[in-house]
């Protein structure tokens, strides 16, 4: 008997307080804006629950109107979430290919970067050959001179 009148008690109390939220709700010509939420509205719920048969219909309609709502946002919450990760999902991989592709870049100048200093160091080598070649050839030329003049001349020419 105690415990059916705490109970009871408390079903009064929540009574008090959900038909004031009620008359706000009807007052504001059921604005969604008075419509319970979080705390209040579970525990609308549970007492709709517990005694479906000891609401009135308006106030079954506001504790109703109050759990779609909360619901509808939620799933609109949820939408909102689930389009906002896809977005920086998207913007993840955006960003993780651009990364990739400056590496290859950057690997791509480099191999770049080698290839011409080997080309400068090859085009210095085959100046230093072509100078060394023309030296040769300049002093090859000279020791055919001074054949072609000991031929004509007098007998060998003189070891240099």
């Amino acid at each position: 008997m105690v415990s059916w009148l705490n109970e009871d008690r408390e079903f009064l109390l929540w009574r008090k307080r959900i038909d004031a939220a009620l008359e706000v709700w009807v007052g504001n010509q059921r604005s969604p804006e008075a419509l319970l939420q979080g705390a209040p509205l579970a525990e609308a719920r549970n007492w709709l629950q517990r005694r479906p048969h000891g609401l009135e219909d308006q106030l079954r309609e506001f504790i109703e109107t109050s759990a779609s709502t909360a619901r509808r946002k939620r799933n609109r919450r949820l939408v909102l979430a689930g389009a906002v990760i896809a977005i920086l999902a998207v913007l993840l991989s955006m960003i993780v290919s651009a990364n990739v592709q400056t590496a290859r870049m950057r690997e791509a100048w480099a191999r770049a970067e080698e290839a011409r200093r080997r080309a400068e160091i090859a085009e210095d080598e085959a100046v230093a050959l072509a100078q060394r070649a023309r030296k040769r050839e300049k002093e090859y030329q000279q020791k055919l001179e001074d054949l072609d003049k000991a031929e004509a001349g007098h007998g060998p020419a003189p070891p240099r």
